[in-house]
């Protein structure tokens, strides 16, 4: 409503029309200002009609919401009942991947095991059995890490022995 009384106010000065609370009937002094009137009779018709559109687009998009609600709910479980989210389910107990047994989060739950199956290739390519830690992800990473900074220092000091006995005394 206050919205309706600023436009109205710039529409026309306060001096020469006066508008009813009921905003349906403006009283003007002259056929000028009667035409302007007109024209505000419109914006304010259309601002009437935008409430009322406004009003149907909120219903509508909880009706949106409550259909994509019931589709997200059929695809979870159709995700749950497939082969796929049991084979997701069993590699996550296999690997100790905590998730929430009530509402899984498929997509986060697939990213973790597919982190910890490479954390797992990582480890086969430097020869550490993965099962030796217990399935902590982060100690078989810090293995990982001293493994790669232990093989830089040895080629940086493989390349030191190297250049030393290359050079040449004067």
């Amino acid at each position: 409503m206050k919205n309706l009384k600023y436009l109205t106010g710039l529409l026309f000065p306060p001096f020469c029309c006066k508008i009813e609370e009921n905003y349906s009937e403006v009283l003007c002094m002259n056929k000028q200002e009667a035409e302007s009137v007109e024209r505000a009779k419109a914006v304010l018709n259309s601002i009437y009609g935008q409430s009322n559109m406004v009003e149907n687009i909120i219903e509508e998009g909880n009706a949106i919401k409550e259909c994509f609600s019931r589709i997200a709910k059929l695809v979870y479980n159709d995700k749950l009942n497939s082969s796929e989210g049991q084979e997701l389910l069993l590699k996550a107990k296999e690997y100790n991947i905590p998730y929430d047994e009530e509402n899984v989060d498929w997509l986060k739950l697939s990213d973790d095991i597919q982190n910890y199956e490479e954390v797992i290739a990582r480890a086969a390519v430097y020869g550490i059995d993965w099962k030796n830690f217990g399935y902590d992800i982060m100690a078989i990473e810090d293995e990982i890490n001293n493994i790669e900074i232990a093989e830089s220092n040895y080629i940086i000091e493989a390349r030191k022995d190297y250049y030393s006995s290359r050079l040449v005394r004067a």
